[in-house]
């Protein structure tokens, strides 16, 4: 599937798990760790975590509606690109 329109979400994760709701149709997402520490993305409400290390990028295409983010410590800049149908 091809992605109608991009949503770009920018942020702050620390070690506290946050909720970012992305809404219905969501089909791609790229997010951007921009920070020093490492980030940790669950795709199942923050029953499992992806870690993706400073300065790298993690592609995927799932359909969810919402993702939950923190750091591994401190605070942690993001950038995250959703494709929406």
């Amino acid at each position: 599937m091809i992605a109608a329109s991009i949503k770009h979400v920018n942020g702050t994760a620390t070690v506290t798990p946050d909720t970012l709701i992305i809404g219905v149709g969501a089909i791609s997402f790229l997010v951007d760790n921009r920070g020093s520490n490492d980030l940790l993305v669950s795709f199942d409400k923050g029953n499992e975590f992806k870690t993706i290390g400073a300065g790298l990028v993690l592609s995927f295409d799932v359909v969810v509606s919402q993702l939950t983010i923190k750091s591994s410590a401190g605070s942690v800049n993001y950038e995250i690109l959703v494709g929406i149908l």
